[in-house]
């Protein structure tokens, strides 16, 4: 399990046959705003772009803010890469992440899933809501320590 951010753009589309042209020149953007931070590698996956730390240090408090407010990028999303295609490692890891994420802050969330292999023995809908019960189920099982603090 490898922390990526996931970068989304938008008005490439509309390029035509030059697209990949816009899609290099963003690549290499991101990568120059993200020298000072350390090496990390960028590449083209399905309409997006992810972004990997080469060292395996990522923090995304320093690199989001780098990548964010880059001309053309629409959205930038922290995830996790993980490379088996088993659903229970992909259900155990998005647990562990949302409990590293956010431990036992009261939270909403929403899973969504598009797959990059159609031979994925469930659909798209069914694994975001299997994983989603799962994160839902996992989470509400972290038992929370309230305390007055005037005690």
């Amino acid at each position: 399990m490898e922390n990526i951010l996931l970068v989304k753009y938008g008005e490439i589309a509309m390029r035509g046959k030059n697209r990949y042209l816009v899609e290099n020149r963003l690549i290499r953007i991101i990568i120059k705003n993200l020298e000072d931070l350390g090496k990390y590698r960028v590449y083209k996956e399905q309409g997006r772009l992810l972004v990997k730390s080469e060292t395996g240090n990522f923090d995304y408090d320093t690199v989001i803010p780098k990548v964010v407010n880059i001309l053309g990028v629409t959205a930038v999303c922290p995830g996790i890469e993980i490379m088996r295609k088993d659903i229970d490692i992909i259900r155990n890891s998005a647990l562990e992440y949302m409990k590293n994420q956010f431990g036992e802050k009261n939270i909403t969330f929403k899973v969504e899933t598009k797959r990059s292999d159609k031979k994925f023995p469930m659909d798209s809908r069914e694994i975001s809501a299997d994983i989603g019960g799962f994160v839902l189920n996992g989470m509400d099982s972290l038992t929370v320590d309230v305390h007055n603090p005037d005690d």
